[in-house]
């Protein structure tokens, strides 16, 4: 008898554990080289050039959802890749590619917003009646090296799904990607937004931009 009631506390206890490290296991967020990170941010800033961080599951960061942060913006250091793995970014975030560049891949970025009012003169100057949120998923601020965004999906993005302010001599490469805007209740701004770089030394802006679907609503 004592050795049934042993081994029935003893079954109880592995079922436990096993409970306890799979839940462990589900809770982070993304990993780099098999070291897994509680979150995203922990991991892409331990990151360095030549890193792929992974993401492991859908990130909702979404305003009024349990759980919400406030505003995320997850920064690549120069040289690093995130890989989406197919999962998907959503809510109140954006991500932002060091100056000196950085890869985004196999991401799908949905539904990412802000609270923010655009001011009256703006919405005038874009045909808007009035327009909450000017979230952009991914941008890059005077890019000096070469930025790579490829295979992802942008779907009811605030203001740009893409926004880089790029310098002479730095690369754009933006491949294989597939823009959306199935909310038809919203306004969003423009899927790809390069800010022209003005050479003074001869050095121009190398950049392409292929293969990527758009579809409208």
């Amino acid at each position: 008898m004592k050795r049934t009631v042993l081994a029935l506390l003893l079954a109880v206890f592995m079922a436990a554990t096993l409970m306890t490290v799979g839940a462990a296991a589900e809770d982070y967020e993304a990993e780099i080289d098999g070291t897994k990170y509680a979150t995203l941010t922990k991991a892409l800033s331990n990151a360095h050039s030549g890193d792929t961080v992974r993401l492991l599951k859908d990130i909702d960061n979404s305003i009024g959802a349990v759980g919400y942060k406030g505003g995320i913006e997850y920064r690549l250091n120069e040289g690093v890749t995130l890989d989406g793995a197919d999962h998907t970014i959503s809510g109140h975030i954006g991500v932002r590619i060091n100056a000196a560049g950085g890869t985004v891949q196999n991401v799908k970025f949905e539904n990412i917003h802000n609270d923010v009012e655009v001011d009256p003169d703006t919405c005038k100057y874009y045909g808007w009646e009035s327009k909450t949120g000017n979230q952009s998923a991914i941008y890059a601020s005077d890019l000096t090296g070469e930025v790579v965004i490829k295979n992802c999906t942008f779907d009811n993005i605030d203001w740009d799904a893409i926004q880089i302010t790029p310098k002479e001599g730095s690369s754009i490469k933006i491949t294989d990607n597939v823009f959306k805007h199935t909310n038809t209740s919203d306004t969003q701004l423009r899927y790809v937004h390069i800010q022209s770089a003005y050479s003074f030394s001869g050095k121009a802006v190398d950049m392409v931009i292929t293969r990527s679907e758009e579809h409208t609503s």
